[in-house]
């Protein structure tokens, strides 16, 4: 299948749940250049692998899961992690985590990791 072409993910994603989740967003929401790369590198893999049925149900798992966080960074299904770095958050979404801070009224989220992955390693060099 070609490949999947979107401007930018990030701006398509931070469009569509402002409109969807206006009033239930209290928090801002960005993610980070590695985190858009995530995204994209995720939905495009889904889209090869499993078809576009499967794309759409995982993009609304990720839509929701950043409306989740975006709602309460603290949310039930979250997790601290201290231990990959000061502040650090985990929200489980389908085989991948949204690994996320909050700094004031903004959610940032680091990066969309598998959950096989050695997630320190991956978050060495961080973008702040």
């Amino acid at each position: 299948m070609s490949k999947l072409y979107v401007a930018s993910f990030q701006a398509v994603l931070l469009k569509t749940l402002r409109k969807v989740f206006e009033n239930e967003m209290p928090y801002d929401l960005r993610l980070t250049r590695l985190a858009d790369e995530d995204f994209e590198t995720i939905l495009q893999n889904t889209l090869d692998k499993w078809g576009v049925d499967q794309f759409f149900k995982y993009e609304k798992q990720l839509l929701d899961g950043f409306a989740a966080i975006g709602a309460d960074p603290g949310c039930l299904l979250s997790k601290s992690r201290d231990d990959l770095y000061v502040g650090a958050m985990l929200y489980p979404v389908g085989k991948h985590y949204l690994v996320y801070w909050v700094s004031e009224n903004t959610v940032i989220v680091d990066r969309i990791l598998y959950q096989g992955m050695d997630l320190a390693r991956h978050l060495e060099n961080r973008e702040s």
